[in-house]
């Protein structure tokens, strides 16, 4: 109660340093390889694009609570987003980037683990969006009476982590992957018989069920991902990246 909500977002920024210490000490260095005079490297269309991905991503996101395209808003987010994801493919057209091999992304197990990873986000909007507009808005509960059910799924899925981490030295990423989502899928349908007249405790059983369906489902979707950029070639099992711009395009 001393705290006010912005510390919510601070907390984040605290958390995002420890990940990058861990992403710094965790990862081998390896030397950087000697600059070519002869490449030239535009830097022009990933900018584009980056930019691009980041106005669609906000438009998306802002538009259910501003009506879509009722929102002068929303309308400018999208076509600006759109505007620069084609000044991107014109542009790589025009002037490639060697960094970025293209091709590299038609293996058929990378277009299904991109699709996978779509869906994944998705299926994160049941816990954070489904539940809570629900108990919110059928039930008449505010935000500090619906917390409490929702720290269940975060307590849940930070100690299943451990677990499911532990369980990739011996079970193939790809299973623990599809168990998490056939999880999901079962415990969705089973919330699919929800009515108003559901007590907010009611929904403790299928909280437990997402938060273990999602914690295997993306530690599996993880290694899987690591594993396709090892069985493509584009990295070496010890870690040593092969073709360096197959694993930049990844």
């Amino acid at each position: 109660n001393a705290l006010s909500w912005n510390w919510i977002f601070w907390t984040l920024s605290w958390i995002s340093l420890l990940m990058f210490l861990c992403v710094y000490f965790g990862t081998p260095h390896t030397p950087l390889p000697k600059p070519n005079p002869k490449m030239h490297i535009s830097w022009r269309g990933l900018l584009y694009w980056s930019f691009g991905l980041a106005l669609l991503f906000g438009a998306l996101d802002i538009g259910e609570r501003v009506h879509w395209f009722d929102s002068p808003a929303f309308a400018a987010l999208l076509i600006a987003g759109l505007f620069l994801v084609l000044i991107t493919i014109l542009r790589r057209h025009q002037d490639p980037n060697p960094l970025i091999a293209l091709p590299f992304l038609r293996d058929r197990s990378t277009i299904l683990l991109a699709v996978v990873l779509f869906a994944f986000r998705l299926f994160l909007l049941s816990t954070a969006l489904l539940i809570p507009q629900f108990l919110a808005g059928v039930e008449g509960l505010r935000d500090e009476q619906v917390g409490p059910l929702l720290s269940i799924v975060a307590v849940l899925q930070f100690g299943l982590a451990w677990v499911v981490a532990f369980a990739l030295r011996a079970v193939n990423a790809r299973l623990l992957m599809a168990a998490g989502f056939a999880t999901i899928g079962v415990t969705a349908f089973l919330c699919s018989h929800l009515s108003a007249a559901w007590a907010p405790n009611t929904f403790i059983p299928y909280a437990v069920l997402f938060a273990a369906g999602e914690s295997f489902a993306m530690l599996g979707m993880v290694g899987a991902l690591v594993l396709q950029v090892i069985g493509s070639g584009a990295v070496s099992t010890t870690g040593k990246p092969q073709r360096p711009a197959d694993v930049l395009t990844f």
